[in-house]
């Protein structure tokens, strides 16, 4: 693509713009799915917790991952493997909508994962990867009942929703993280030559 068409684009368009990276979800019977590399980069720190991804927690109560293409790589593989996981649920019928009922909705994929109640989002147009999150079970029953997820009251509320993986807990510290030491507490610390 030449540059000035690139600079042309704008940020959502530029995220989906091919890459070598790119991963195809080919399974027979649904529609070919893309999870492309630049849109995963940019979803990573938000949703990488949801992937096994280490994350830490923001001060607002969400998660964050570091966004490197390494994290890009590690959750697209997961969301590539979600189909075959065992209590995959796919949405691909006719009436599922992406944030139905506000003036993004559009037809929409979904790859559930009733275990761990977690979703991949595509739009059904271009087969194209949204995003990925963990469902409330407010939002679970409407995406099994409706086959719409995302336009729910207090969508865009400001309310975080990319909060830490239920059934994880988060050890992340900076002795632990960048350190790569697990943190003792002074009781095991031998002060006996002070």
């Amino acid at each position: 693509m030449p540059h000035q068409e690139f600079d042309g684009l704008t940020k959502e368009d530029r995220r989906q713009v091919p890459h070598h990276h790119d991963k195809i979800i080919d399974v027979e019977g649904h529609p070919r799915l893309r999870v492309g590399f630049w849109q995963s980069r940019y979803k990573v720190p938000d949703h990488g917790s949801l992937h096994g991804l280490l994350y830490s927690v923001k001060n607002n109560g969400g998660t964050k991952t570091e966004k490197s293409d390494d994290t890009a790589l590690a959750m697209m593989q997961s969301i590539e493997d979600m189909p075959h996981r065992p209590n995959a649920i796919w949405f691909d019928q006719d009436e599922a909508i992406y944030q139905g009922g506000t003036d993004r909705a559009f037809p929409a994929v979904y790859i559930f994962d009733d275990d761990t109640k977690v979703v991949a989002v595509f739009n059904k147009q271009t087969g194209n990867f949204v995003t990925t999150c963990q469902l409330t079970e407010k939002q679970e029953t409407e995406l099994k009942g409706t086959h719409n997820f995302g336009g729910g009251e207090g969508w865009f509320s400001g309310k975080v929703n990319n909060l830490p993986p239920k059934g994880i807990t988060s050890i992340n510290s900076f002795e632990n993280d960048v350190m790569g030491i697990t943190p003792v507490d002074d009781s095991q610390i031998d002060n006996s030559n002070n």
